[in-house]
């Protein structure tokens, strides 16, 4: 059983207390999905009190429906919740998804919610099975975001 790096209610972290008992790696793989799910989805997370073993975590929702919930974890690294809906599940059979998420799926037990799937999140290509599910799960309302490039002329500046 995963246990939580935050799980004191008096504690009560911000965001960015969550990844600051983190080991590196994971505190890059957690910056490159929240940073995803705020260009993407425009949204920052909600911190949310699960119970005394899980404790605090970064709960990510669009109108209401969950998307993801990330849990620090106590051994420094973090993992990642996503529920899939029954209507999803022939979909994801089409899903270009890592071992590790397609054992998560395989062994999740089919509840009238969906299918609980806890991935830990060790690698960049975990990262990317989570952004996949997720976008599965509602697409994403967010073009991403052009690069703007600045021109700077010897007497205006024109950006593009």
């Amino acid at each position: 059983m995963t246990t939580g790096a935050w799980r004191r209610w008096a504690d009560h972290p911000s965001p960015d207390d969550l990844p600051t008992r983190m080991r590196e790696d994971a505190r890059r793989h957690w910056a490159t999905l929240t940073g995803w799910m705020r260009e993407r989805y425009g949204l920052d997370g909600e911190i949310a009190w699960t119970d005394e073993d899980l404790g605090w975590v970064l709960r990510y929702r669009r109108n209401g429906r969950a998307l993801v919930t990330l849990l620090p974890t106590a051994e420094g690294g973090f993992s990642a919740l996503v529920v899939l809906g029954p209507a999803l599940w022939d979909a994801v059979d089409e899903l270009d998804l890592g071992p590790e998420a397609w054992e998560a799926y395989s062994f999740a037990t089919a509840y009238v919610d969906g299918r609980w799937l806890w991935l830990r999140v060790r690698d960049a290509r975990t990262v990317r099975d989570i952004r996949t599910l997720v976008a599965l799960k509602a697409p994403p309302p967010l073009p991403p975001r052009p690069l703007r490039t600045v021109t700077l002329e010897r007497d205006a500046v024109t950006a593009r």
